[in-house]
């Protein structure tokens, strides 16, 4: 026997769990907190300080986050630890799939639409020159 009791969690493991919940978490908190903020916070018409906002949002949503897995990691068993990290890893990559989609289909080029006939005209019939024979 080490002398740990069982459910604990090595250092290293709870580290790179931590860490790993750490990183997740604060995506899905700035993509959230982001989205929220411009969608309910940000008053239209603001410019170039709407979207700074909006971003601030999201920068105090993943503070928040990164303190809620450190105290997670720190205080958590190792089953409920594990649990935690592997739900948010695993919503973090279908959030960040989603969003290379749509940013995929908004940079897809538009189809373009046929140009009409134009109708041709001989040189010089638009400024009355006499046409040469």
């Amino acid at each position: 026997m080490s002398g740990r009791p069982a459910t604990s969690v090595g250092l290293p493991r709870r580290l790179l769990l931590g860490g790993l919940l750490a990183i997740g978490g604060a995506f899905l908190a700035f993509v959230a907190g982001t989205a929220f903020a411009a969608r309910f916070l940000v008053p239209p018409g603001t410019g170039l300080a709407g979207p700074a906002e909006a971003v601030g949002y999201g920068v105090l949503g993943a503070a928040g986050a990164v303190l809620l897995a450190v105290l997670i990691a720190t205080f958590a068993g190792r089953r409920l630890l594990l649990a935690a990290t592997l739900i948010v890893v695993l919503l973090a990559l279908a959030s960040a799939a989603g969003l290379a989609f749509l940013a995929q289909q908004s940079a897809a080029p538009e189809e373009e639409l046929p140009m009409p006939a134009r109708a041709t005209t001989a040189p010089g019939a638009a400024t009355g020159a006499a046409q040469p024979r």
